[in-house]
């Protein structure tokens, strides 16, 4: 038995929200983490290879760290 969708989403803004720190050392440590988290926020909104896109440019730029933290 699993979340719907806007249980998850709230359960990752309740991580977020109260733990930003923990999200980061994911983001910061892991480029799969990164693209992962892109991935599951954008969902099917945009296409793979844009998801792909932002996910590089978090991770080369080392910013997704301070990004999970806003």
């Amino acid at each position: 038995m699993g979340l719907d969708e806007p249980q998850c989403e709230s359960a990752f803004a309740d991580l977020q929200a109260t733990k930003p720190q923990n999200l980061a050392h994911a983001l910061a440590d892991s480029p799969a983490g990164q693209l992962a988290w892109i991935g599951q926020l954008l969902g099917t909104a945009v296409d793979p290879d844009t998801v792909l896109t932002i996910a590089t440019i978090y991770w080369l730029t080392n910013t997704g760290a301070s990004s999970g933290r806003l």
